[in-house]
């Protein structure tokens, strides 16, 4: 397994989304299953499932996710 990222106190969450994002970001258009992008991160599925629906939207028909737009608050109902 890859090696451990230091958090710092209070910034564990900020961290772990700019992490899942970078992933997107890198992979771009082929995007992420859930499962890969969680170990590629290093984050249990559950903590990757929860950013990403904080995040943004997944792509149902191929079950991927890919870097958008950011959710806004009116759009996180």
């Amino acid at each position: 397994m890859t090696k451990r990222f230091p958090l710092r106190a209070g910034t564990q969450s900020i961290e772990r989304a700019v992490r899942v994002m970078k992933e997107l970001v890198a992979r771009g258009s082929v995007g992420w299953r859930l499962l890969d992008l969680a170990e590629r991160c290093e984050l249990e599925h559950a903590t990757t499932h929860r950013l990403l629906a904080t995040l943004q939207e997944p792509d149902t028909k191929m079950r991927r996710y890919r870097p958008s737009e950011i959710r806004t608050e009116s759009q996180k109902g």
